[in-house]
């Protein structure tokens, strides 16, 4: 049995049945839909990185095992449903965009014989990988909803579980 918490949040779920099809990302499909996407165009990148180990061997020493655990909990998260994996899910997702940001920064510094052309081109790649990094964390968020709202509820039911019955 899995650990369901990593920590316990204080908010209640809505009113009524917790329903899959309630939590949407940007697209208008469900969270979950939208999440599984996302950790299959992960394992897709991850299949390309290995491909590429013998290219640029030097980026799959940070890269291949945050990318393993990242898809790891994905998995786990959509599998079980546990807010456990969800959790500590966005606490490294947060943690790695952090780095990113970082890391593009101090290869920023190094920009003295680029072109007007490249340094567009970087640009634009530049903001949409934003842009899809905040899709990404907004399909993330909603999941992490789903499942949270549903675990509360699972919760807040009662049980039978403890009970002497008698058959």
């Amino acid at each position: 049995m899995t650990q369901i918490w990593l920590w316990q949040p204080s908010n209640h779920p809505p009113e009524g049945p917790i329903r899959e099809d309630q939590y949407k990302c940007a697209c208008g499909l469900t969270a979950k839909f939208g999440f599984t996407v996302f950790t299959i165009f992960d394992i897709v990148l991850l299949v390309f990185s290995i491909i590429g180990l013998f290219i640029v061997p030097f980026l799959l020493a940070f890269q291949f095992p945050l990318a393993i655990g990242m898809i790891v909990l994905a998995v786990m998260s959509i599998k079980t449903l546990r807010p456990f994996f969800m959790q500590i899910y966005g606490i490294i997702y947060i943690i790695e965009m952090f780095a990113v940001c970082q890391s593009a920064n101090f290869r920023g510094k190094d920009k003295q014989n680029i072109t007007v052309i490249t340094s567009f081109v970087v640009a634009i790649l530049s903001v949409l990988t934003a842009i899809l990094a905040l899709w990404r964390c907004k399909v993330s968020w909603e999941f992490y909803k789903y499942v949270r709202d549903r675990q509360l509820a699972i919760e807040k039911q009662p049980s039978n579980i403890g009970f002497n019955q008698v058959a």
